[in-house]
């Protein structure tokens, strides 16, 4: 009895899941999306590293969220398996690594969930 007990919460579970709403998908999803590039993003900021630390200050943010935007435009034209324009060196090392680039792939697909999503729900967002 305890099997049929587990199989029966697991189905609920799965239905559950399954019963969300477009609206909830698009956030669930936007937010997997900013948190796959924003871990991504973290790991090449550290493997890129002055050893001297960040200078900071507003020049030191505006450039960091430039770079920010530019390095999630190359992950997301990477994983659509676009041959991205300009990049530099030191990104398309970073991007080209097995794990990394798997990363700009997962990104790229959520990103085109998003997009469906967006189309589906006319961009409302669940409340």
């Amino acid at each position: 009895m305890p099997g049929r007990t587990l199989a029966a919460a697991a189905l609920a579970a799965a239905l559950a899941l399954g019963c969300r709403t477009p609206e909830q998908k698009l956030l669930d999803t936007r937010r997997e999306l900013r948190t796959t590039l924003d871990d991504l993003y973290a790991d090449y900021r550290e493997a890129a590293a002055p050893e001297g630390g960040e200078d900071g200050g507003v020049i030191g943010r505006l450039f960091g969220e430039v770079d920010r935007s530019w390095f999630e435009q190359q992950c997301l034209a990477l994983g659509r398996g676009e041959r991205p324009v300009g990049m530099s060196g030191r990104l398309e090392t970073f991007l080209r690594e097995r794990g990394n680039a798997r990363a700009c792939r997962k990104a790229a697909d959520l990103q085109l969930e998003i997009d469906g999503l967006e189309r589906e729900t006319g961009g409302r967002e669940a409340r």
